[in-house]
């Protein structure tokens, strides 16, 4: 059996850990000194989570060459600038992007339930049932006749 090498994995962690952590820090020290308290935007972890989430599935969506503003009803320049400035976004922009964000989730399990994406578990036991006798550490390429 082959040894499994951990170093990079180990290292990603220790870096995303470290990252975390500086993030931290610097909040810490905003909110002892006071400083830029004028500018800070007032937004919540489930704001800052629904921020985030629309932005990475429009941006896979976007991948895939889908749009889920052709068969609705949000204008695609208003839902962008609301995303783009977060701090300008009032009680209805909240809303529409929470409306939107439903209407993105339902757009992506269509696109699922089509076929078109497949989920990890689904290539996983495609390519065990592809090569349930295939060895470990082959290489797949052709050898040469002689």
């Amino acid at each position: 059996m082959a040894k499994t090498n951990f170093t990079k994995v180990e290292e990603a962690l220790a870096e995303g850990l470290r990252k975390i952590e500086v993030n931290k820090l610097l909040n810490i020290a905003d909110e002892v000194s006071g400083a830029n308290k004028e500018n800070e935007s007032k937004l919540t972890a489930e704001q800052k989570n629904l921020l985030t989430l629309l932005q990475c599935d429009l941006k896979f969506l976007r991948k895939l060459g889908k749009n889920p503003f052709e068969k609705s009803s949000f204008n695609r320049v208003e839902i962008i600038k609301l995303l783009k400035d977060p701090s300008l976004i009032t009680e209805e922009g909240w809303k529409k992007l929470s409306e939107f964000k439903t209407h993105v989730t339902l757009f992506k399990k269509t696109i699922e339930k089509l076929g078109k994406v497949k989920t990890d578990d689904d290539l996983v036991t495609q390519q065990r049932k592809k090569h349930i006798t295939k060895r470990f550490n082959i290489n797949d390429d052709w050898l040469p006749l002689t």
